[in-house]
């Protein structure tokens, strides 16, 4: 009775998996990432439920469960297939690969609310949720609509983290990477500022990543929100470089003309004519970099130089200069390289050992929190 309640179960999965993955064909080409989710849950699920399977034949075929009566037996698989999945499919995300199997296939990643690898707790809350969901048709069907209409499912609203699709240069196995949502298009149509921001910032990461490679520069970093001196702050990027010191970098990724200045706002002339005023994000590095060297002071560590830089990622930006400079170094994306190139000194003698980064990186960890409240005294 209970093998033919597990085949028919697979049976049904079978049927249902097949529904979702023809679903997903036919609507690759409006949409590939979402496709992409789509698919690599039903390998996971097809994954799952043929390893369950097997495993509840293999005990019953096998007489490992002779001493258990049919209904105690039952039990015990309805337990096992509801805690096994979420369990199993958590291991995976909140590991150093921050995917499934289905994920791995098809270079998704898991990531949480600060863009890093989720806790397991996180991860298997996440994936409770979603098990739970496919389980319960109602559910099941108000996911896909939150999927649907939203671009995130349940369970990522939940958690508040998300699944992203990775570059085709970006390594497999992550780590705590901070992972940066896109659409991935040329046209670079983003759903609000935020998120234009963050593929600005992966931009540059990417760039620091191949500098790197090329023995350009020594190493790089980025940052979660960090609490210091009751101050939020973050750093988008870092980069340690030979001869130089330290470059403490603020992305942003503004399209059409821009205009630096040291006022508080800068034009932002767009394609269309439009004018978007900026706040002046030298002011906003200039704040990062004065609370980076205090907590490198704050352990003695302080003793390389350490320059403020605005790296605009966006490819068709033009910089336009105007009688009042910026407080600080402002490049496009591709003039970073040989902006890094012209500050080399050698006769400088400002060398990083092997185990400065690693002392500095950790002395950021130490200090990596959830964002807190400001009253107006510490804004």
């Amino acid at each position: 009775m209970l093998i033919d309640s597990v085949m028919t179960y697979i049976g049904v999965s079978v049927w249902i998996l097949i529904g979702i993955t023809l679903k997903a064909l036919f609507s690759w080409g409006a949409n590939p990432d979402r496709s992409r989710r789509s698919i690599a849950l039903v390998l996971d699920l097809f994954l799952i439920s043929f390893i369950l399977g097997n495993v509840v034949i293999m005990l019953v075929e096998g007489g490992y469960a002779s001493g258990l009566d049919s209904s105690t037996l039952t039990q015990v698989v309805l337990v096992a297939a509801f805690i096994a999945p979420p369990l199993i499919w958590a291991l995976f995300e909140s590991s150093g690969y921050r995917a499934t199997p289905g994920k791995l296939l098809f270079k998704l990643a898991v990531s949480n609310r600060n863009k890093s690898k989720p806790s397991f707790t996180q991860a298997f809350i996440r994936n409770t949720v979603k098990w739970v969901s496919i389980a319960n048709w109602p559910l099941f069907l108000l996911n896909i609509a939150f999927f649907h209409y939203k671009g995130h499912a349940l369970h990522d609203l939940v958690v508040k983290g998300f699944t992203s699709r990775l570059p085709e240069d970006i390594g497999r196995k992550l780590g705590d990477t901070k992972i940066y949502v896109s659409n991935y298009q040329e046209n670079f149509d983003f759903n609000d500022h935020e998120d234009a921001g963050q593929y600005g910032e992966m931009l540059l990461l990417k760039e620091l990543e191949r500098l790197k490679s090329e023995g350009k520069i020594l190493d790089y970093g980025t940052t979660r929100n960090m609490v210091f001196r009751n101050r939020n702050f973050e750093m988008d990027a870092y980069a340690l470089v030979q001869n130089v010191g330290i470059i403490v970098m603020e992305a942003k990724f503004y399209s059409g003309k821009i205009y630096p200045t040291g006022f508080d706002m800068w034009d932002n002339v767009k394609p269309d004519g439009t004018n978007s005023p900026k706040k002046n994000p030298c002011l906003q590095i200039e704040r990062t970099t004065t609370l980076f060297c205090d907590l490198l002071d704050s352990r003695d560590i302080n003793k390389w130089p350490v320059y403020p830089c605005v790296v605009i990622a966006h490819p068709n930006t033009q910089l336009v200069w105007g009688e009042s400079a910026p407080q600080y170094f402002v490049i496009r994306l591709d003039m970073l390289e040989d902006q890094l190139s012209d500050g080399v000194d050698p006769d400088a003698r400002i060398v990083f050992s092997d185990n400065d980064h690693d002392e500095i990186r950790q002395l950021l960890e130490e200090h990596e929190k959830e964002y807190i409240d400001r009253s107006p005294e510490f804004a």
